[in-house]
């Protein structure tokens, strides 16, 4: 890895000045704290974190496009000097548990980086709430801030790197498999990546995983090209994602501009630069979130279209610039405001009437049907001859009362149909003086028939 020690050197011959002129801009009162930058995601809050920067010279970037090729874009974007990389790691908390993405470079690359466990700190956090390290990869950039002093930065962390990851640079024949020329730097990667995995090793939470495994929500996605086992990470929460690229990318400016071209140091080459393109085709056209470990801090944005072949990147702190200005529209004449109306005084309430109880119905009585005059049974006007010593004398018969019927139509008889018991009524028409009182029994006597009629016992009618 004669490359890799390479674009380290150069990386650390640059840094200080570029450390000093992020300490100039952090004295900006009016600039946000510059270590660490929140990010809500769904129900999860992201923390993008800064270690440092480095500096990678231009020419680091030179593999899969010619030397005229290269000298024509360095020109195109105006790239004269050094470029000034971050390296990011993220934190996600989701309210139950608090899981880092890398974890920066701390002394592996000298002094002006190192910066995580303090801004994590800084936001609020505590070293040992971190449960769960996601590594994207083994290079010191990312590994060396897990450990500090031989001790484990975050003590109760479970450290997880892709099992084909572990296998190129601790297998114990891994350096059979580099050049002779490279074995060198080889072996002073792998002396730093051993002293910072050794903690969660001695503590067995040192874990391997394959593709297509699910971590506390977090969804492996094979990302490999700059190292064999390099994998990025992917968040959902409903239709939308976050993912977590890792190196993919190393320059905002030209790699996006032309993302074929791979820096010095991606272990192949050909293959990073297939998952580059390929990957930034799908999350441009999905517009997903993206967190990135050297797109300028925070390193949160998108990946936009920009032209055939071409992209670029848009950062969640940068403003959004409109496509087309909008026209300014020519103001309305105020309109006058309109003279409020005065109030209404309310009504005071009518106390509410106490429903009336409603009365029971009162069942209709069953009218009483009247007898037809045909079944009528009255008696008939009796006409009287006592002994035949007087002239006729005429009686109305009138039963007993005993319920309410029509009126009864008087009816005169013969004295034939005359029978005994028949009640007279009370009002009779004296008899002609010349009749003998002897003759006439008084009203309550018995009335002595003749030969010829039937005897009838008048009695007094009774008046209500």
């Amino acid at each position: 890895m004669k490359v890799l020690s390479l674009a380290v050197m150069l990386a650390l011959g640059v840094v200080q000045t570029v450390q000093a002129n992020e300490i100039n801009t952090a004295t900006n009162p009016s600039s946000a704290h510059s270590g660490f930058k929140v990010q809500q995601f769904g129900p999860y809050k992201i923390v993008a974190l800064l270690d440092g920067h480095l500096a990678l010279d231009r020419e680091l970037f030179h593999k899969n496009i010619d030397q005229e090729e290269r000298v024509k874009l360095f020109t195109q974007l105006g790239i004269t000097s050094a470029l000034k990389t971050p390296v990011n790691a993220f934190l996600i908390d989701d309210g139950q548990s608090v899981m880092l993405v890398d974890s920066g470079a701390a002394s592996c690359f000298g002094s002006n980086l190192g910066s995580i466990a303090s801004n994590i700190e800084a936001a609020g956090y505590k070293l040992s709430n971190i449960k769960t390290v996601f590594l994207t990869h083994l290079h010191p950039d990312h590994t060396c801030g897990i450990t500090k002093d031989a001790k484990a930065v975050f003590p109760y962390a479970s450290l997880y790197v892709h099992e084909d990851e572990v296998a190129y640079w601790l297998a114990p024949n891994a350096i059979s498999k580099i050049p002779v020329a490279q074995q060198a730097k080889f072996k002073t990667t792998v002396a730093q990546i051993e002293q910072a995995v050794a903690p969660y090793k001695q503590f067995m939470s040192f874990r391997t995983f394959k593709d297509g495994a699910m971590i506390n929500g977090l969804e492996v996605v094979n990302t490999q090209g700059h190292t064999p086992g390099h994998r990025s990470f992917k968040l959902s929460h409903g239709h939308e994602q976050l993912v977590f690229l890792g190196d993919v990318v190393h320059s905002h400016q030209l790699q996006f501009e032309q993302p074929r071209l791979s820096v010095d140091f991606d272990v192949d080459a050909v293959k990073a630069a297939d998952t580059r393109v390929a990957l930034f085709n799908q999350l441009a056209q999905k517009k997903t979130l993206v967190a990135a470990a050297h797109l300028p801090f925070p390193g949160l944005g998108y990946i936009q279209e920009n032209g055939a072949s071409k992209f670029k990147w848009v950062s969640v702190a940068s403003p959004v610039t409109p496509v087309t200005p909008v026209t300014p529209v020519t103001p309305v004449t105020p309109v006058t405001p309109v003279t409020p109306v005065t109030p209404v005084t309310p009504v005071t309430p009518v106390t509410p009437v106490t429903p009336v109880t409603p009365v029971t119905p009162v069942t209709p009585v069953t009218p009483v049907t009247a007898k037809p005059q045909a079944d009528r049974k009255s008696p008939p006007e009796v006409v009287i001859v006592p002994n035949g010593l007087g002239p006729e004398t005429t009686a109305e018969i009138v039963p007993e009362v005993t319920s309410i019927e029509a009126p009864i139509v008087p009816k005169t008889v013969t004295k034939e149909e005359i029978t005994p018991n028949i009640q007279i009524k009370e009002s009779i028409k004296p008899v002609t003086p010349t009749v003998s009182q002897e003759v006439l029994p008084s009203v309550e006597a018995a009335i002595t028939p003749s030969a010829t009629a039937p005897v009838v016992k008048a009695q007094p009618i009774p008046r209500n």
